[in-house]
């Protein structure tokens, strides 16, 4: 697969808050109750997203995901509830609730598959040469030569045999950890 973790791991914004409405729909939850359910989960979406996915590289970062994380899958939440509140008043109450079960399933099984694919998953050694090159690029290094990918102790290592810096190693989510050695 050509994509970071991460960036599929986005996919979840618009799953998470979809698969909230589902459950309403098919529980018949109170709208207060289904808004509160959607902000938990939206804290844990994004403090799983900073604790394991992809660590700010400071810890007042991590503070503000830590205390603004309950509202970020919000505003996609609100905009689906105008939708549901007027597909749930006109569906018959057997066919809806179908409906519902159907769509609720399904967001869940996506989660779960992306959510599995974050924590075990990685990026391609063609991806990871392409990132290797735009972190280079970045801090000013040409990368020239050969490009060797090599994948050990869960990051990709780009070696650079006929350059100056030698070797940068990336982590999951296509991240510099360091150039030219262990650091």
């Amino acid at each position: 697969m050509n994509l970071l973790p991460i960036e599929i791991y986005l996919v979840l914004a618009g799953v998470i808050p979809l698969g909230v409405c589902f459950a309403k729909w098919k529980f018949a939850m109170n709208w207060k109750v289904a808004f509160i359910l959607c902000a938990g989960l939206s804290w844990i979406y994004f403090n799983l997203w900073m604790a394991k996915l992809d660590p700010p590289d400071n810890g007042f970062a991590n503070f503000v995901y830590l205390v603004s994380g309950w509202f970020w899958l919000l505003p996609i939440f609100a905009i689906l509830f105008v939708g549901f509140r007027l597909t749930e008043t006109r569906a018959s109450s057997s066919r809806g609730l179908k409906v519902a079960s159907v769509g609720f399933n399904i967001c869940a099984g996506i989660t779960a598959v992306i959510v599995l694919w974050n924590l075990v998953g990685r990026m391609s050694a063609e991806r990871a040469v392409t990132q290797a090159r735009i972190e280079l690029e970045e801090r000013g290094y040409k990368p020239t030569g050969r490009e060797i990918p090599s994948f050990e102790d869960g990051h990709w290592i780009i070696r650079y045999p006929d350059s100056d810096f030698g070797e940068i190693r990336l982590t999951r989510n296509g991240r510099m950890s360091w150039i030219g050695g262990p650091g």
